[in-house]
């Protein structure tokens, strides 16, 4: 085949194809023309809770949806139910192009109380309110009860309900646009029917405080009763224990020892124990008799005198009358 011939037959498939394509461009665009088309509500902006919807047109805008890929719970967008919105109070917050359902709005003024609630105001100040941050309208607050006992392990500390949403402070269930802290003395609760005796109760039972949620915040975290014995666990109860035990012993008790530090000393000469006076020693003798033919002397021997064996003589003693002979020698 030619080259001419091969040219020209590729730019006809390519005409040729070109055209199919926008034959079926066409009929696309005509059938969704032809498809029914659903208006809905969407955020302008970034919406906060609490904002009071004074003009609409700042807050909302139309979006196009084919029916039935709209989302089931957004409100339709018309005329009249868009300036109806007009003097409302945004519910929940919002992100730019967030559809929007009825139940992101409230009523205009008053309590809005939601289905199967009660609507119960208990006093606070700005230590139990968070500084008046936990009683702004419509914020959602965890209530901690502290129960005061004589003793540290009856004493305790729980949070007695979770997520509960803020109707008013004092009188104004309008929220500050601007999220300013809202003081107040006493602020009103959405509680379900058990929710609220057991706030009833708790109320004679010890003190409630406030703790703020984040917005948009669910987590539920579990947490545990926490006792004033426990405050004294770890090292807080070891500090206890060494109080008590510098404390001064009971008066029955025996006194410890007081152990002085040893402290180095010169060394001194011992002191000689004076002289007691004894008793003169009784003096002992003993006597010998040294015979000289007939003659006899006698000599007595000092044996603990003064002078050891020193000799005394004496005269011989008379001779006895019958005495034998065997004394001469």
């Amino acid at each position: 085949m030619k080259p001419k011939t091969m040219i020209l037959m590729g730019l006809a498939i390519t005409c040729g194809l070109g055209a199919s394509y926008m034959t079926s461009q066409l009929l696309a665009d005509r059938r969704v023309a032809e498809e029914p088309k659903v208006s809905i509500l969407v955020a302008k902006r970034h919406l906060s809770i609490g904002e009071t919807i004074r003009k609409p047109e700042e807050f909302f805008e139309r979006k196009e949806f084919t029916a039935g890929q709209e989302p089931k719970d957004a409100l339709r967008y018309d005329e009249k139910e868009v300036e109806a919105l007009k003097g409302k109070m945004m519910k929940s917050s919002l992100r730019k192009n967030d559809h929007v359902t009825p139940n992101d709005v409230t009523g205009e003024g008053g309590l809005q109380i939601p289905e199967g609630y009660y609507a119960m105001g208990f006093p606070v100040n700005m230590v139990t309110g968070a500084a008046g941050f936990a009683t702004l309208p419509l914020s959602r607050v965890d209530i901690l009860l502290t129960i005061k006992r004589n003793d540290d392990k009856s004493s305790k500390a729980k949070v007695l309900l979770r997520n509960i949403l803020v109707l008013a402070a004092d009188s104004d269930s309008n929220r500050d646009n601007r999220g300013l802290a809202a003081p107040a003395s006493v602020v009103t609760f959405a509680l379900k029917p058990d929710e609220a005796l057991k706030m009833r109760m708790a109320q004679e039972m010890g003190q409630i405080s406030l703790a703020l949620r984040k917005q948009g915040d669910k987590t539920v975290l579990e947490t545990d009763d926490i006792s004033g014995e426990v405050i004294y666990s770890g090292d807080e109860k070891k500090n206890h224990d060494k109080l008590a035990a510098s404390d001064p012993p009971p008066l029955t008790a025996k006194p410890a020892p007081t152990v002085l530090p040893q402290v180095a000393t010169k060394p001194t000469q011992p002191q000689q124990a004076p002289a007691t006076p004894t008793a003169e020693p009784k003096t002992e003798y003993q006597v010998l008799d040294i015979y000289n033919g007939r003659q006899m002397n006698r000599h007595r021997v000092v044996l603990n005198g003064s002078e050891p064996g020193a000799e005394e003589n004496e005269p011989a003693p008379p001779k006895k009358k019958g005495q034998k002979k065997s004394e001469d020698f």
